[in-house]
């Protein structure tokens, strides 16, 4: 036994500063590097939401609450959860809580729960992209996201489309097919119902995003999951529309008022020689309102409506859109879905109706639909830039390597 420790410690003087120094310069250069980084990356995304909170708060504190109908009405009449009007019924119930125990404005209130939700949707973000991607592209488009004015803007003017954005990202990372059980399915189902609750419009993304992934439920198991989120989100978001069904008669009474508002608007702005639409619209009568041909062509009218014009804005950093193409084409070249499922389950349904001629711009038609449709949009997009932005950085520091593998010298 003395033999092997006077062994041990022969090894350990003569080798041990000799590791310790090649370990130290090992981390030094590659794990505490790449955690600095991450941290510095972090800092610098938090500061981006920040400023962009801070301005938004102060630019647009009395700017228009954008809303079809008055959330706070809906809820001083709401009498319980599912109770809400036209309106969906988790934004509603988010905005009585707090007006039940605060006598404080309800707008303010409003532009207060829109903040929270931003910042919300911020965490989230990086928590889905590091979770299904990587740390390091969830962090590089965080930056991208929490930059991006518009989110503030609908923050600020009480958009619901962002409380079902949050939900529907949480939802798009407990849905991943590779890592889907019963536990990750009730979770899944349980945020697919709190988006329906929040936009309506947002089952066609569940649905989108469940297409995407059917070549891959070999498993029958895979099967029972997917139908637990289904049942899930149907128990939960059925009650709301009964209570429509038995107060307007029409079980989507408030989302057909919004299509007809959508279509009286583009009638107004273009001042069309027709007569405004009075009744709810179904989903069948907008999408076939000018004819079958103008339906069949209405989706490639608007999706180059959307790439042109109105999807390039949304992002606001054009920078983003190259690294965003870049990331699309290394997702593609590893046969991943994941960008194309979480971008195009949202942008799709858009394309339907984003040639529609409603936004004006200094009293003038300027073409194209509200930037808050494409919301749900911009998270696909941009994940896909900072992993773009990620891949040219790995590309660039291997061929550094490779050009100078001595390293700089002078």
């Amino acid at each position: 036994m003395k033999e092997l420790f006077k062994e041990l410690n022969f090894f350990a003087k003569k080798y041990g500063d000799k590791i310790g120094r090649y370990l130290e310069k090992k981390f030094d250069t590659q794990e505490k590097i790449v955690r600095k980084l991450d941290l510095a990356l972090f800092i610098l995304a938090l500061l981006a939401l920040s400023i962009n909170m801070s301005t938004c708060v102060k630019v647009f504190a009395n700017a228009p609450i954008n809303e079809r109908i008055s959330r706070p009405a809906m809820a001083r009449a709401s009498s319980w959860f599912y109770a809400s009007g036209p309106l969906e019924p988790l934004p509603v119930f988010a905005l009585k809580v707090p007006m039940l125990v605060s006598k404080a404005n309800p707008i303010k209130i409003q532009r207060a729960e829109g903040c929270i939700v931003f910042v919300l949707i911020f965490f989230a973000f990086i928590k889905v992209v590091s979770a299904r991607v990587s740390r390091s592209a969830a962090l590089y488009s965080s930056v991208i996201l929490a930059g991006i004015p518009w989110l503030g803007y609908y923050a600020m003017t009480g958009s619901a489309m962002l409380f079902s954005l949050l939900f529907l990202l949480l939802y798009w990372d407990y849905s991943d097919i590779s890592r889907l059980n019963y536990e990750r399915a009730v979770y899944a189902g349980l945020c697919a119902a709190a988006a329906c609750l929040c936009r309506t419009e947002s089952v066609f993304f569940i649905i989108i995003n469940t297409l995407f992934f059917i070549p891959e439920c070999k498993a029958g198991s895979k099967w029972r999951h997917i139908g637990l989120v289904f049942a899930i989100l149907l128990f939960l978001s059925a009650p709301y529309f009964i209570w429509q069904k038995s107060h307007f008669g029409n079980a989507f009474y408030g989302q057909e008022m919004g299509l007809t508002r959508l279509i009286n608007a583009e009638i107004s702005n273009l001042g069309l020689d027709k007569e405004y639409v009075k009744q709810p619209s179904s989903l069948f009568q907008f999408l076939f309102r000018d004819g079958f041909m103008a339906a069949l062509a209405a989706p490639f009218k608007g999706l180059l409506q959307a790439l042109t014009f109105e999807f390039p804005r949304a992002i606001y950093y054009k920078i983003a859109i190259l690294f965003a193409f870049i990331g699309l084409y290394f997702s593609y070249m590893k046969s991943s879905k994941i960008f194309y499922s979480l971008w195009l389950s949202a942008f799709i349904p858009v394309c339907f109706f984003a040639y529609m001629n409603i936004v004006q711009r200094n009293g003038e038609p300027a073409g194209g639909i509200p930037l808050e449709y494409y919301l749900s949009s911009l998270p696909g997009i941009i994940a896909a830039a900072g992993y773009g932005l990620q891949e040219s950085c790995r590309y660039f520091s291997e061929w550094l390597a490779r050009k100078y593998p001595q390293g700089f010298k002078r």
